[in-house]
């Protein structure tokens, strides 16, 4: 195995590990509904994910290890598609909200700013704002190192 395959592997796992992570959050309400499981079938795409690999973890046929972003920027990405997920079936439910708030610590975003980034991606995409435009607003809360 190459370097060039390491890496590509840990892409890989970051994305299949993104992508579990957005299924728990569709599934928290007991039921991944249609217009869901499309955000994930697109994202999937956008990711450059093969089907097969996107059923596997639809069906729960692989373990796959939390694997997060390096820079602040992806996580907060990963963050803003994370409550994207919450909020597009119109619903907020309060376990979707704690897996939401669960994983953005997991993301390593401080605790103090979870609740937060929260309210924001909700208010921004309740009010059409561009995912891109919400994750460079949201960029701009990185913290001081």
């Amino acid at each position: 195995m190459g370097l060039l395959d390491i890496f590509s592997n840990s892409d890989q796992q970051k994305r299949k590990s993104h992508l579990e992570n957005l299924l728990r959050v569709g599934l928290a309400d007991g039921n991944l509904d249609q217009t869901e499981l499309e955000y994930l079938i697109s994202l999937a795409r956008k990711l450059n994910m093969p089907g097969k690999e996107l059923d596997e973890i639809l069906q729960d046929k692989i373990e796959i290890k939390f694997k997060p972003p390096s820079s602040f920027e992806d996580k907060v990405d990963q963050l803003h598609d994370l409550v994207y997920m919450m909020l597009i079936n119109g619903e907020i439910h309060e376990k979707e909200l704690k897996i939401c708030k669960t994983l953005a610590l997991k993301l390593d975003i401080l605790p103090k700013m979870v609740d937060d980034i929260v309210k924001l991606v909700i208010d921004k995409t309740t009010d059409g704002k561009s995912p891109k435009t919400i994750v460079e607003e949201l960029s701009e809360l990185k913290p001081a190192e």
